[in-house]
């Protein structure tokens, strides 16, 4: 309701105007955590001797896209193999006996 009131009173130039404050503050907050964590690495590491660690260890793997991957084997017909399935299991303890309680027919291969 109060978007409604702020809109009636304000008009869509307000509502405008309120969508680049918010954005500005978005892009703000990360462009200070970008420096910020280029200020964090250690002396001596670079950003690129920091994303090569990063990439040692499957950190820039992102959890949301493992979990795409695994929303889009749960819809398949027939059946889907996943591979890589650590950076799903870094997020999600125990996700595969979750899902098999609610139904899905998944296995994990030994």
């Amino acid at each position: 309701m109060p978007a409604v009131v702020y809109t009636m009173f304000g008009g869509v130039q307000a509502v405008t105007w309120t969508d680049v404050k918010t954005m500005t503050l978005i892009v703000c907050g990360l462009f200070a955590m970008i420096v910020f964590a280029w200020l964090g690495l250690p002396d001596g590491v670079g950003v690129t001797d920091g994303l090569a660690a990063a990439a040692s260890t499957g950190r820039p793997l992102l959890i949301s896209t493992g979990m795409a991957l695994l929303g889009a084997t749960l819809c398949a017909k027939g059946q889907s193999i996943m591979s890589n399935v650590e950076q799903i299991d870094r997020g999600y303890e125990d996700l595969d006996t979750r899902l098999r309680a609610l139904g899905a027919k998944i296995e994990r291969a030994a």
